[in-house]
């Protein structure tokens, strides 16, 4: 599922701390932490207060999951600063409608698949969803531009693809083809369900519930908020919560397993 600049980075973290892996840890933890920054100014960009921020900050810094995922060799690390980072071009998009801010995201969305290959497809629903959802001006260069930069990004795996007969392709096209409809799409939604409500509870006191009372809270009151006038923050809260709903494989026979 790792796209080359994943190895790339590895292989470069393990040359200057001649492969070892204790120290390489800690460098992958390092670029982690980066992202208490980034939810900072993405949280004060959607909330448009300095307190909010921080407390989302600090509900990052001590989240159990990023934490236990923000030190692995072998795994997604790097998607979690990549992913805010995303999330955080976009929302300037949204709030500035500058479409010089479609650089930016068309690159960010661009490289997230050379994290996890799945992110590719997230990012790319995701936006055309933000387009929808906030009337984004696509009719610029920088909006073309930020598709060329996308492409780019990608070239790795387009030329991967021409090279050895459009493997990856077709393998995508047989999983969608070839596997049988979920018998019980309910029992396939209740398992993306806990998991996220796992991932909730983990984020800030593993097996502590009022996390996800005051999850459901805050989705209320920006809900009553956004009725007053403002729905832009709503908006991009359940943006960002589509980010992580795997609609491609709901009706896979047990393709939620992973996730």
């Amino acid at each position: 599922y790792h796209g080359v600049g994943y190895y790339y980075i590895l292989s470069a973290v393990y040359f200057f701390t001649q492969s070892d892996p204790g120290k390489a840890i800690l460098v992958f933890a390092a670029i982690n932490a980066l992202t208490c920054i980034i939810v900072f100014f993405l949280a004060k960009e959607i909330i448009g207060k300095t307190r909010y921020a921080l407390l989302a900050a600090l509900m990052t810094a001590f989240s159990f999951d990023i934490i236990l995922y923000g030190r692995w060799l072998s795994n997604v690390s790097f998607s979690i600063p990549l992913i805010a980072l995303f999330f955080y071009s976009l929302t300037k998009l949204v709030k500035t409608k500058n479409p010089s801010y479609w650089l930016l995201v068309g690159s960010i969305a661009g490289l997230l698949s050379h994290f996890e290959l799945l992110h590719l497809l997230f990012a790319v629903c995701t936006i055309v969803l933000a387009i929808k959802l906030f009337a984004l001006p696509i009719k610029s260069k920088q909006f073309f531009i930020g598709i060329m930069l996308f492409i780019l990004a990608n070239a790795s795996f387009i030329i991967f693809d021409i090279r050895h007969d459009f493997l990856v392709t077709n393998s995508i096209l047989h999983y969608i083809t070839s596997q049988p409809l979920s018998e019980n799409p309910t029992e396939v939604i209740g398992m993306y369900l806990n998991g996220l409500i796992t991932t909730m509870v983990n984020a800030l006191f593993p097996s502590n519930g009022i996390v996800i009372l005051l999850f459901i809270a805050s989705l209320l009151f920006m809900y009553v908020v956004s009725k007053k006038g403002n729905t832009q923050p709503f908006k991009l809260t359940l943006l960002m919560i589509f980010f992580s709903f795997p609609y491609i494989f709901l009706l896979k026979y047990g393709s939620l397993e992973h996730f």
